[in-house]
């Protein structure tokens, strides 16, 4: 996400495992089952210079919508 700059969102987060590539400790220490991570941009230069992490710990599930309510709310600051 922060090489590309775009979102990323994920549910069952519980089923990956240390050894898959979408394994984060953050995930794993507070127990989250779904998260959606949407990056902060600089303008001109669209550098991504911070992240928006949302995530569950309930059967809560993300979605592109989720990820599209979170990047309008972001657009407001």
């Amino acid at each position: 996400m922060v090489r590309t700059g775009k979102p990323f969102w994920k549910n069952a987060l519980r089923a990956t495992s240390y050894s898959d590539a979408l394994y984060t400790p953050i995930a794993a220490s507070e127990s989250l089952t779904a998260a959606a991570a949407i990056p902060i941009l600089a303008t001109p230069f669209r550098l991504v210079v911070g992240v928006l992490l949302v995530g569950y710990r309930s059967t809560q599930t993300v979605s592109e919508a989720t990820v599209s309510r979170l990047s309008r709310y972001l657009a407001t600051f």
